[in-house]
């Protein structure tokens, strides 16, 4: 939902230049970038615990 969130916000800065110099958007977009890389970061780190713990089952 985040990575679709900045993209259709990519897709207003191209048909709206002046978009890319507001401060509000600027934050808007900076925030988005934060909140994806923070929900990565929790989700690897909850795969790496669940796989050190249970390994890869076998088919």
């Amino acid at each position: 939902m985040l990575g679709g969130i900045k993209a259709n916000m990519s897709a207003l800065e191209d048909r709206v230049e002046a978009m890319r110099e507001d401060q509000q958007y600027q934050k808007v977009n900076r925030l988005l970038d934060q909140a994806v890389g923070e929900l990565r970061q929790i989700s690897h780190d909850m795969a790496a615990a669940t796989l050190s713990r249970f390994g890869l089952e076998r088919p």
